[in-house]
């Protein structure tokens, strides 16, 4: 039987994916399922075709074994198999599609080249004695031949296992591994102080000693970090679970909900901190005036809610005008974006026309210089230098212990005061939009003007006086 099947481009990708439509009367079996949707993983058509066809001729043929009523003993072997097709999750081991061997070895053959994992002989052992330890190795291995990591994130991606090996043991075998263990990895990770290795009192001691320690919870590790951990190693054990180390991605749906948007997770500075802010800038409060992306860069954040790398990377040539309004530009090109959504082009705020930041670009620009500011880049982007001179110079001014990411949520809540929209707050801060994903997708960007006059209505401190209307006799 044909069914029908179809390859297309993800717009949020770049790459092809695979859409098959299961059998009406195979719906049931597969809990209501409509269709399969499957990354093939290559933005090449050509490529993305071959291995589409391949897909659909394996899903075919077990549609059929699955429909068929001639070996009902088979049948429910059959379905699995099917089940794990559409999941894309197979494991090879232990499964017939054919009662001729031949054709057996040809389909192991077949999934081994989509799931990308090494087909086992018809005959393979069922144990396996490979361990936690060497799963963790194959997997950061591989995210360093495919060059999936900075030095930043290399550098979080070993403290997440080192941690995992400690409390689950490097040696546990694959094999015996549950989803209990994964549970009781989240239950540790809970109990675990932040900051623990600036601390005397938690030195040298092993994360199942901390785990024990009466520590209160607003000094233990926040949610969004346990979330951000959770996630590489779910990330591991799908990867496992792929490529045939374990049974099952036990680590799957271990991340909490966080009740707070994103930008809501972080103290803000108050209006009076931030005007104080301000005016320790401009009276030159921030040191030599050699080093004006201080004054800049913190403004930058104050006024257009910029994340501390987006404004620190900014180019000469990302500084524009669209419908005669004066932009500025986040890009892939210019360094590093945190998500799609990032990316944005938006108006600059009448404040820092006022204060003369396009004087400055037209200086910049004149000397033709690439960058807008004359940081060099690091492990953690641009704006390293900005954030440690931040980390010292709030301090000399009192302002306690707040970082400069904290200047994005108190511009966020200053344009919730000021009645803005969460849509074009989410817009002119580069968030992700909620909502169902096509409606983010097809979603069309606002116009400048309106951008603009959203944006112009924020302001720190006590609104501005309303003209006043005089009557006339």
């Amino acid at each position: 039987m044909r069914s029908a099947s179809y390859v297309y481009l993800r717009p949020d990708t770049g790459s092809y994916a695979f859409r098959w439509t299961v059998p009406v009367t195979l719906r049931p079996l597969l809990g209501g399922r409509r269709d399969v949707r499957k990354s093939l993983n290559t933005s090449d058509r050509r490529t993305a075709l071959r291995v589409a066809r391949h897909l659909r001729v394996m899903l075919e043929r077990a549609t059929i074994l699955a429909m068929s009523q001639h070996n009902k003993d088979k049948r429910f072997y059959d379905i699995k198999l099917l089940e794990r097709l559409v999941d894309g999750t197979i494991r090879i081991e232990g499964l017939t599609m054919d009662s001729d061997p031949a054709r057996a070895e040809e389909d192991r053959k077949h999934l081994a080249a989509l799931l990308g994992t090494a087909a086992p002989a018809a005959n393979a052992p069922a144990t396996d004695e490979r361990t936690l330890g060497q799963l963790v190795a194959a997997y950061i291995e591989r995210g360093e031949r495919e060059e999936r990591y900075t030095a930043k994130t290399r550098q979080e991606v070993e403290a997440v296992f080192k941690l995992v090996l400690e409390v689950m043991g490097d040696g546990t075998s694959v094999a015996k591994l549950t989803r209990a263990d994964f549970a009781r990895f989240k239950d540790v990770l809970m109990r675990l102080p932040s900051n623990a290795s600036k601390s005397p009192a938690y030195r040298g001691k092993s994360a199942l000693d901390l785990a024990d320690l009466p520590i209160p919870k607003e000094r233990r590790l926040n949610i969004e970090t346990c979330n951000k951990k959770l996630g590489w190693v779910a990330s591991l054990t799908k990867y496992g679970h792929v490529h045939g180390w374990l049974s099952a991605n036990f680590a799957e749906g271990l991340q909490m909900t966080n009740p707070k948007r994103a930008h809501e997770q972080r103290d803000a500075y108050t209006d009076e901190e931030a005007l104080k802010l301000k005016e320790a800038l401009l009276n030159g409060e921030a040191g030599s005036a050699r080093k004006v992306w201080r004054k800049w860069v913190v403004l930058l954040l104050m006024y257009q809610g910029m994340r501390v790398n987006e404004a620190a990377q900014l180019r000469v040539a990302d500084i524009g005008e669209v419908d005669g309004i004066p932009t500025l530009a986040i890009t892939a090109e210019a360094g590093r974006t945190k998500t799609d959504a990032a990316e944005r082009t938006i108006p600059i705020h009448p404040e820092l026309l006022k204060l003369g930041f396009l004087s400055y670009v037209a200086e910049r620009r004149k000397r033709g210089v690439t960058r807008l500011f004359d940081l060099k880049e690091a492990r953690d982007g641009h704006g390293a230098a900005v954030s440690r001179w931040f980390r010292d110079w709030r301090k000399e001014i009192g302002l306690g212990h707040r970082d400069l990411h904290a200047l994005r949520h108190s511009w966020a809540t200053a344009l919730k005061n000021a009645d803005v929209s969460q849509e074009l707050t989410d817009e002119l801060g580069g968030w992700a939009a909620d909502g169902s994903e096509g409606a983010r997708r097809y979603a069309k960007a606002s116009t400048q003007q309106r951008l603009l006059a959203a944006l112009a209505k924020l302001h720190y401190g006590p609104a501005p006086a309303k003209p006043q209307l005089h009557l006339v006799s």
